[in-house]
């Protein structure tokens, strides 16, 4: 039997909030507040099973983590641990910062109150829906006893009703939240409208939605604007989400600041006169150290050049080494001891 998908009611509770901050360094960084989230995705249901819940909340979770949040996750719950894990969200607000809970799965309204349905529900009639469904009304006061800043609250819950012809009081989707001072109420589509599944591995509008919350430096305004726009495009204007604003401050979700490093300052480069003593400092010509000298008498490496010159020119004494001089000889001979010697030192035969 094909059910008929009725609208994805999304309810988002803002307030003055950043899901992502990168502050530049050097700069004065906003104090850090505790981000925490609930994620629910229910698909396993018995009559009805849905396909894109579970993904849906699975996708949910990575993206807030990538924004810095603390996630909670439950897949397929029943009414007890999607209770036990509200109270417990409940709790963990209490010691301040943001709360953002997102639901996925079937979820009805009945006589103007909204609830989310468990996999293990069994409803037959509007009596049961308050004892097998758990009322939304119970994550909004534990929000409210919270008395955290900010809370986010995002109910994906309409995707078809499968107890809508039990249920005299119910209603297609959800029922419409007024935006309070400080927040944004967005619904994937009118009230009362039909919303689209997605062919996809999530909902039309959480994938929209995705795309959006990871786009850096968009107000929460143009982040709703552009999943608006893609939504209805993608749709043919079957569906056109709509949202309920009572915002009162800037929003700016995912802020990213692009911080350049500084290039090292380069090394300072060698003077004239270094570069000229560099040249000639291990020659051995001394018209080189006496250009030097004539340039630079009181230059930094005078003393230097005139070692180094006195070296150059002082005449060598090695042995072996050639002389081009005039030679200063005296040759002392002994009296030959025979008439026959006629040089000094040699006989003669």
């Amino acid at each position: 039997m094909a059910w008929i998908r009725t609208s994805v009611a999304i309810t988002v509770v803002v307030g003055t909030w950043l899901l992502a901050v990168a502050a530049p360094a050097g700069a004065q960084a906003a104090r850090e507040e505790p981000r925490i989230a609930l994620v629910m995705g229910n698909s396993a249901y018995r009559e009805t099973p849905l396909r894109n819940p579970v993904n849906d909340a699975r996708a949910m979770a990575r993206t807030l983590r990538e924004l810095g949040f603390t996630v909670l996750t439950h897949e397929n719950a029943s009414k007890r641990t999607m209770e036990g894990a509200i109270v417990e969200f409940g709790r963990r607000l209490a010691e301040g910062g943001v709360g953002f809970f997102y639901y996925a799965g079937h979820g009805l309204q009945v006589r103007g109150r909204n609830f989310l349905v468990p996999v293990d529900a069994d409803i037959d009639s509007e009596a049961t829906t308050r004892i097998a469904a758990v009322d939304v009304d119970l994550l909004l006061e534990q929000m409210a006893e919270a008395k955290n800043r900010v809370n986010v609250v995002i109910l994906d819950a309409c995707r078809n009703n499968p107890f809508e012809r039990r249920l005299r009081g119910a209603s297609r989707g959800l029922a419409a939240v007024d935006a309070a001072r400080g927040t944004l109420v967005a619904y994937a589509t009118a009230p009362g409208s039909v919303a689209a599944d997605g062919e996809g591995a999530n909902g039309l509008y959480t994938e929209e939605l995705l795309q959006a919350l990871r786009v850096p430096n968009l107000k929460v305004e143009e982040v709703f604007k552009r999943v608006r726009i893609g939504v209805t495009e993608r749709s043919k204007g079957a569906q056109t989400p709509w949202e309920s604003s009572s915002l009162t401050g800037d929003l700016v979700v995912n802020v990213t600041v692009n911080i350049t490093t500084p290039a090292a300052p380069p090394a300072p480069a060698p003077d004239r006169e270094s570069l000229f003593w560099m040249s000639i400092k291990d020659g051995s010509d001394p018209a080189a150290f006496e250009a030097y000298l004539k340039q630079y008498p009181n230059g930094a490496f005078a003393s230097l050049a005139r070692q180094r010159m006195a070296s150059v020119t002082q005449p060598s004494r090695a042995l072996g080494t050639r002389f081009d001089g005039t030679w200063n000889v005296t040759i002392q001979c002994p009296p030959p001891r025979r008439p026959r010697a006629t040089r000094c030192g040699f006989r003669s035969r």
